[in-house]
C-alpha cells in the first residue's frame, strides 16, 4: 500500500478514509470488544460506490477487510490490525416503504435504538436485540435474538430482502423471486458473501409493551431458576423473558435478575404473567411498567478492569441437571455472568432449514460470559474457563452474535453440516475467493 494508491482511493471515494496519525483516527479504531486493533486504513462509505472501491483496494493490496456496522462483534470482527476496515455506519437510513403491509427498509449502519423509535411512530415493531446501539447489518446477518423472540422469532424470521455488494463489486438485490439463495445465505450466515447495504423486513404491528426488571438475592438460586423455567413453559408467547445470575463486581454484590418484555400493554394481563416470578424468592428491586419498546433496548456497559471470554449453547431442556450444575456454580466471586433465555413460541413454528440457523425447537438458550482480570495470563483464562466444559455438555448448538472465540468448533456448532454444505455452495457462487473471511467463515465449496 503506497501513498499514490491511497490517492487514487480517496480521489473517488464520497466518504471518509482515514489513516493512522489522522485526525479521528484513534476513535475510529476502536470497537466494543477491541481496543488495541490498528487497522492500516479505515473507510468510512456513503454509496455502494464507496463499497466497491473500498473492496478492490483491500484486493490489489491483499488487505484483510472487515465489515463494520455498529461495532459490537464480540468475536472482534468489527476490526482488525494492518488491514481495512470497511465501516458502513453512514449507511443509516430509516423508511417505512409500505406502513398497511409493515414493509420497512433499514440500512446496514442503522442502530436498532434508533429503528425501534422510528418504527414506533407508525406503530410498527422488529424483535432486534437486547442493545440499542447495535447495528442492523450485524446482528441481522447473525440471526437476531431479541426482546420479543417468543412473539415474532428471530429478526430473519421477518427478512424478505437485502441489497449486497459483491466481492467483485457488483451491487445485486436479494429476495425471493431475485437471488433467493443469497437471501437465504444472509438469514444467518453472516458477512460470508457480500457487504449488504440494506435490508428489507416485514415489521410487527407493535404498540407499547410492559417492560420489568426484578432483582433478587442469591440465597436459593436453584429454586429461582426452577420456577422460571416451570413458569416459563406455561407462560403466554407474549411474555420474552431473561434471567441473569451475577457474580457481583466492585460495589455490586452478587445476584438474580429476571428482566421482562410483555409484548401488549394490558397491564392486567402482563400482571399475571410476571406476578410468579415475584414469588420465587426476595425481591430487593422491581421496575415494571408499560413503555415503548425502544426502552426495552439497552446499552452494554462491560466491567471496567476486565476481559471476558463469551461462550454460548441452545438447551434442547432445561434439565434439573443442568439447573443444579449453575446453582452450584454461579453467583460466586469469580463465577461467569450466565443468562438463560427460553427460547419457545415462534421460533417453533419456522422450518428449521428455512435459514441459515437451524437451531430451534429448543427450550432454552445459555450464554456466559468468564471474566479475568486485564493482564491475565493465557493459561489464568484457561483455568477459568474449565466450567464451560461442565455446562457444554448440554449444548444443541450454537449462535454467533454472542461468542467471543472463533474456532472450527465453534463454526461447527453455529452451522451444522447440511447447513454449512449449503452456505458453502452459495459461498462458491458469490465469493468464490473468500475475500471476505473475516467473520465465522465459510469456505467456497470445491
Amino acid at each position: 500500500m503506497n501513498q499514490a494508491q491511497i490517492e487514487l482511493l480517496k480521489a473517488g471515494f464520497s466518504g471518509n478514509v482515514i489513516l493512522s496519525g489522522d485526525d479521528g483516527y484513534e476513535d475510529a479504531r476502536k470497537t466494543y470488544a477491541v481496543k488495541d486493533a490498528k487497522p492500516a486504513v479505515i473507510v468510512q462509505a456513503k454509496t455502494n460506490k464507496d463499497i466497491a472501491a473500498a473492496i478492490e483496494f483491500s484486493k490489489k493490496n491483499k488487505l484483510q477487510i472487515s465489515i463494520r456496522s455498529g461495532k459490537h462483534s464480540v468475536a472482534g470482527f468489527s476490526t482488525n490490525s494492518d488491514g481495512l476496515v470497511l465501516d458502513v455506519s453512514l449507511l443509516n437510513s430509516i423508511e417505512v416503504l409500505d406502513e398497511k403491509q409493515g414493509i420497512v427498509r433499514l440500512g446496514t449502519g442503522a442502530l436498532w435504538g434508533d429503528v425501534a423509535n422510528k418504527l414506533a411512530e407508525h406503530g410498527l415493531a422488529i424483535s432486534s436485540g437486547d442493545t440499542k446501539t447495535v447495528g442492523v447489518g450485524g446482528l441481522t446477518l447473525g440471526g437476531g435474538i431479541g426482546w420479543m423472540v417468543r412473539k415474532y422469532g428471530y429478526a430473519i424470521d421477518c427478512l424478505v430482502g437485502a441489497e449486497v455488494v459483491l466481492a467483485d463489486g457488483t451491487t445485486v438485490r436479494a429476495s425471493d423471486t431475485e437471488n433467493s439463495d443469497l437471501l437465504w445465505g444472509l438469514k444467518g450466515g453472516g458477512g460470508n458473501f457480500g457487504v449488504v447495504t440494506s435490508f428489507d423486513f416485514k415489521a410487527h404491528p407493535q404498540g407499547k409493551i410492559v417492560a420489568s426488571t426484578l432483582m433478587f438475592d442469591t440465597d436459593e438460586p436453584q429454586t429461582m431458576i426452577t420456577g422460571w423455567r416451570d413458569h416459563m413453559r406455561s407462560a403466554p408467547e407474549d411474555l420474552t423473558s431473561f434471567l441473569t445470575l451475577m457474580p457481583g463486581f466492585g460495589d455490586f454484590p452478587p445476584g438474580i435478575m429476571i428482566m421482562s418484555c410483555y409484548a401488549n400493554s394490558d397491564e392486567a394481563l402482563a400482571k399475571a404473567a410476571i406476578d410468579p416470578f415475584r414469588k420465587l424468592g426476595k425481591v430487593l428491586h422491581d421496575d415494571t411498567g408499560v413503555k415503548d419498546y425502544a426502552e426495552m433496548l439497552q446499552e452494554a456497559h462491560p466491567p471496567a478492569g476486565m476481559k471476558f471470554v463469551v461462550k454460548n449453547m441452545f438447551i434442547k431442556g432445561l434439565s434439573d441437571e443442568l439447573v443444579t450444575l449453575l446453582s452450584d456454580t454461579c453467583c460466586k466471586p469469580g463465577s461467569p455472568i450466565v443468562q438463560l433465555r427460553i427460547m419457545s413460541g415462534a421460533l417453533d413454528r419456522i422450518d428449521p432449514q428455512a435459514t441459515a440457523i437451524p437451531h430451534r425447537g429448543n427450550e432454552a438458550f445459555l450464554f456466559a460470559g468468564f471474566p479475568s482480570p486485564l493482564d491475565a495470563t493465557d493459561e489464568q483464562v484457561a483455568k477459568g474457563l474449565l466450567v464451560w466444559d461442565k455446562l457444554v455438555k448440554h449444548s444443541s448448538g450454537t449462535y454467533g452474535n454472542f461468542l467471543s472465540t472463533n474456532t472450527e468448533s465453534d463454526v461447527a456448532g453455529i452451522y451444522p453440516p447440511a447447513t454449512y454444505e449449503r452456505l458453502a455452495k452459495i459461498k462458491q457462487h458469490y465469493d468464490p475467493d473468500n475475500i471476505f473471511s473475516h467473520n465465522f467463515n465459510i469456505k467456497p465449496a470445491k
